[in-house]
């Protein structure tokens, strides 16, 4: 009895304090966060089934080069293609890469890059990845393996046949000069037709800026606060 009443107590203070302990901020962390108020695009990696139109596109304030590999359309619908966008404010420089003949090397026609005055001094503090299908064969989008400036993010982001729009930066907001995105992506659509949709699926890869909320840990009194009335409780047992 005493052990089902302490239980009982017990599990809605220990998840109070976990809770709280981790929202403590550790600088190099990579989060999730809901879309950010006020969220403008800097520079954009595009991937999508363009059928007899562009399958990949880099967007920026300058221009925006396509890439323009071999074998367009390129998709094979049951493989992963590596990918890497990469921005550096400091040099005014953004590049896309996408690994379409999967021999892990940049060859002809894979890689576009811009250099403008316009992107140089800037930074971003949000990566956007916006994933979007289609019911129309199936269509979906998928990207694994994705890493944020050496950061691994886990699991498997997809669209299935809606959208999946996800929002990172780390947890104190910062802004970065320098960005490396990377993982692997995959349009897939059933290949019984030549059908669908021109757009879908789709890969939208962004580097922006906008404003999150970020939580503020809760101050030490109060998880000393909740550790005492924890204990207190314990000993009344």
């Amino acid at each position: 009895m005493h052990l089902l009443m302490l239980t009982q107590r017990a599990i809605p203070l220990i998840a109070i304090i976990l809770a709280a302990c981790s929202l403590q901020p550790l600088q190099a962390d990579i989060v999730i966060r809901d879309e950010p108020e006020g969220f403008s695009t800097l520079v954009q990696g595009q991937a999508r089934r363009g059928r007899r139109g562009w399958e990949a596109e880099l967007f920026t304030p300058a221009n925006d080069p396509e890439i323009d590999a071999p074998g367009i359309p390129f998709w094979d619908p049951d493989q992963y293609y590596n990918f890497q966008l990469n921005f550096d404010g400091s040099a005014g420089l953004a590049s896309w890469w996408i690994d379409v003949n999967q021999d892990s090397a940049i060859s002809t026609g894979e890689l576009v890059s811009v250099t403008d005055a316009s992107m140089q001094g800037q930074s971003v503090n949000h990566v956007r990845l916006y994933l979007e299908g289609r019911p129309n064969f199936t269509e979906q989008a998928f990207v694994r393996g994705l890493s944020i400036n050496g950061n691994a993010i886990p699991g498997t982001f997809g669209s299935g046949v809606g959208i999946s729009d996800t929002f990172f930066t780390t947890t104190q907001a910062i802004d970065w000069a320098q960005v490396e995105v990377s993982g692997q992506m995959r349009l897939s659509w059933e290949t019984r037709s030549n059908g669908g949709t021109q757009e879908r699926p789709r890969v939208w890869v962004s580097l922006g800026n906008g404003v999150s909320v970020i939580p503020e840990p809760p101050p030490s009194w109060l998880i000393g606060s909740m550790a005492f009335v924890f204990v207190t409780h314990r000993r009344r047992d």
